[in-house]
């Protein structure tokens, strides 16, 4: 059952990096909905290459905060500041996660 469930798994990343890297090829980000397909793939890529890896929960929460990160830094407003706040919630909700499980 495992097997063909990270077969699956696999199969859903070849096929989104297949999109992600045709839509970067052949589409022109000119407007704002071109860049909202771009960050919408991307972080759909992300979370298929990271729940290979990680666990489903780690793999939203890392793809998420790089979208946010990237997006902040599309609309000139990534600072230290926005970095460190987010990376605290990273840690904040890694550290609520993982003692939730003990409990």
């Amino acid at each position: 059952m495992k097997r063909r469930r990270d077969k699956y798994r696999k199969l859903v990343f070849f096929l989104l990096l297949a999109i992600f890297i045709f839509y970067i090829n052949f589409f022109v980000p000119g407007s704002f909905f071109s860049v909202v397909v771009f960050y919408f793939l991307l972080f759909l890529f992300l979370l298929s290459f990271l729940s290979l890896f990680l666990g489903n929960n780690r793999s939203i929460r890392f793809s998420s905060s790089f979208i946010i990160l990237l997006a902040l830094r599309h609309l000139k407003q990534f600072n230290l500041l926005n970095f460190l706040i987010i990376l605290s919630i990273n840690i904040l909700l890694e550290v609520y996660f993982r003692k939730s499980k003990t409990n």
